[in-house]
């Protein structure tokens, strides 16, 4: 399996991503972070080639976020979409969904309960 790549795209996305490598429509959603196969050079980001797409939820933005961009992203089939959110005093909140290819949605997937140790 080739290497993965970390491409952040938060708040300065043109900054940080050669517009090149994204392919654009009309309806193009640039996430907050994509994690990806590598690219060649000059190579275009497309949805089959993203294992996970990041979403940093504003008080603005969580609609979009939880219903917009992710019927989007399991449409393109995009296989793992995590929520991340801030609550007031800064802690943070990771939800983890995983494609039903089936269905072409995401379900939820709860976090690993911890071990009991002896």
């Amino acid at each position: 399996m080739p290497p993965l790549r970390r491409i952040p795209l938060a708040r300065h996305a043109p900054q940080l991503l050669d517009r090149r490598h994204v392919q654009q429509t009309l309806t193009a959603r640039i996430p907050d972070v994509v994690v990806n196969r590598c690219l060649e050079d000059f190579g275009q980001l497309t949805a089959d080639r993203v294992f996970i797409v990041v979403e940093v939820v504003s008080p603005w933005s969580k609609r979009r976020d939880r219903i917009h961009k992710m019927a989007d992203y399991a449409d393109a089939g995009i296989p793992h979409y995590w929520i991340v959110e801030f609550d007031k005093v800064g802690a943070v909140s990771v939800e983890r969904y995983a494609l039903e290819v089936r269905k072409q949605a995401y379900t939820h997937v709860e976090p690993p309960t911890a071990m009991a140790t002896a």
